[in-house]
């Protein structure tokens, strides 16, 4: 099956069940955005399910990512694992490496959240891509939250497993330095 062009909507392709892996990246017209909109409202984990694979059309379109986020907002709240980190793994995967910076706010936000769950899909399908990209700018932003009261923040790092050995230590150290964390 071939490529499918703009001039297909994605709300038909939705209707239809019609593979991402045959879609194109795009960036999400108004048209689309409802849809998906009305796809993360659903109480139909299904239709939330379908609206994390779809968003994976739009990834690395820069022109997405903001709204990309806001769905991300409604999303990760969701009770179904699959859900939360599919959205955040979708995020990251089309974001972490052209805009780190930008994805910060949202890291910071959801890092310190109460659900450990959570956090853990923030350390590991975001934290641990924008420490890849830029580490000592989002290690000093990470102890800059830990170190303003967000002991949650402090359990995200030490969720963190980076490939860079060196990195991976600075952090250790950090976390078990930390009087919070014992």
């Amino acid at each position: 099956m071939g490529k499918h062009t703009r001039k297909r909507p994605l709300r038909d392709c939705v209707a239809e069940r019609v593979p991402i892996i045959d879609l194109d990246c795009i960036r999400f017209n108004q048209a689309e955005r409802a849809t998906l909109q009305r796809l993360a409202n659903s109480d139909n984990v299904a239709d939330k399910r379908l609206c994390v694979d779809y968003l994976y059309c739009g990834t690395g379109v820069s022109a997405n990512l903001r709204f990309m986020l806001e769905l991300a907002e409604v999303l990760v709240v969701n009770r179904s694992p699959n859900v939360r980190w599919g959205t955040l793994n979708c995020i990251s995967f089309g974001f972490a490496e052209t805009h780190p910076r930008r994805l910060w706010p949202f890291i910071a936000r959801w890092g310190c959240h109460r659900s450990r769950d959570i956090r853990a899909a923030v350390a590991c399908c975001m934290l641990e891509d924008v420490f890849n990209v830029d580490f000592e700018e989002t290690f000093e932003r990470s102890k800059a939250l830990v170190e303003a009261g967000n002991i949650r923040f402090l359990f995200t790092l030490r969720t963190c497993w980076l490939t860079n050995k060196r990195h991976e230590a600075k952090i250790r150290r950090y976390v078990d330095r930390h009087p919070r964390s014992r």
